[in-house]
């Protein structure tokens, strides 16, 4: 492989571990558009790699992405980006020993993702993963998944639930809320299961968790959330106070998809943004990581503010100088690799008690 092609394949992954950027990959030259570097400077207290890591994201081009209601493009553009994250990550996968098997569970698409040294038979984590609603897959975030296995020595259920516009926030909820009850069909308890997500993977669990609340299915140990999108109104304040400070996402790149996922008349249901959700001291213990320069951080911070003023078990746990869903370049961030292991502590710390 040549250099160039490196470089870019690196820049590729990094954007698209992160979510939106990486869609412009599988898009015509004439559809992107060149992306401006965050307009406020990097504080000095990060980690020493970010500036770099930092300047590869804001260079990424910025896609141009289908029209709400257009299935077939959005499901070209994720089968597309299935295909080239599958294989940009299989390396990477393969190294974590993890075993890779292919189910469902309540009838919903899943991948059982188990480590090499399984440490409890009784225990496991499911994952939700990212893609603003309409884009990923279970396939194309094995790595996240394996790496979550490896680090808890659980096997990881992930979810490989319907995509908008396919699928709407109604039945995304349920699907999620399906496999739950199927794995507590299968034998095991709640007490000994956990669960995370990332970014819309995030806000989905959060909606889920409600969901099956109010349906008096019994809710998980532990939920970890990593930079959760949890308004899909747009009314945090840093949706554009940072604007010039993510070089990730956007209102604008976000848009789209949000109209994908959910009608306007639906958009503060709790189940769609459990920012307006109610909560009490019965609702599953939460950890909550989010970045100081990204524009979700007052989705991390409101859903904090009502898990809190509830009466819930619920931790905010914030990253100076980090961006949307950090915790994926684990591989050359002091802070990712101590906010991913504070989320297996957590996890653990409820489900082996």
């Amino acid at each position: 492989m040549t250099e160039t092609s490196h470089g870019a394949r690196r820049r590729a992954f990094l954007a698209g571990q992160a979510g939106l950027a990486a869609a412009a990959v599988a898009l015509p030259a004439r559809a992107l558009e060149a992306c401006a570097p965050p307009a406020l400077p990097l504080p000095p207290t990060i980690s020493a790699g970010w500036p770099k890591l930092f300047g590869e994201l804001a260079s990424f081009p910025k896609p141009v992405l289908p029209a709400p209601d257009d299935i077939a493009g959005w499901e070209a553009l994720r089968l597309r980006l299935l295909d080239m994250f599958t294989a940009m990550n299989r390396e990477r996968v393969a190294a974590t020993g993890v075993k890779v098997r292919a189910d469902t569970l309540g009838g919903v698409p899943v991948l059982w993702v188990e480590p090499p040294r399984l440490r409890r038979r009784d225990s496991l984590v499911v994952y939700i993963h990212g893609g603003a609603y309409t884009l990923g897959s279970a396939a194309s975030t094995l790595l996240p998944a394996a790496q979550m296995a490896l680090a808890t020595g659980r096997r990881v259920v992930s979810i490989d639930y319907t995509t908008a516009p396919r699928s709407q926030w109604d039945n995304t909820t349920a699907q999620v809320e399906k496999v739950f009850v199927a794995i507590y069909g299968a034998g095991y308890q709640p007490r000994r299961v956990a669960c995370f997500g990332d970014s819309a993977g995030g806000g989905l669990l959060a909606g889920a968790l409600l969901r099956m609340r109010d349906h008096r299915v019994r809710l998980p140990a532990a939920a970890a959330l990593w930079s959760p999108w949890t308004d899909l109104d747009f009314q945090g304040d840093t949706m554009r106070t940072l604007a010039g400070a993510d070089p990730i996402v956007s209102l604008e790149s976000l848009r789209p998809s949000r109209d994908a996922y959910v009608a306007e008349a639906c958009r503060r249901h709790p189940y769609v943004s459990p920012v307006y959700g109610s909560y009490g001291a019965d609702f599953t213990p939460t950890l909550i990581q989010c970045g100081s320069r990204e524009v979700l951080l007052s989705d991390a911070v409101r859903l904090y503010q009502a898990m809190d003023a509830g009466g819930a078990r619920v931790q905010l746990d914030a990253y100076e100088g980090m961006p949307h869903v950090h915790q994926t370049m684990a591989d050359q961030s002091p802070e990712a690799q101590r906010a991913i292991a504070k989320t297996v502590r957590f996890l653990l710390s409820h489900t082996d008690a």
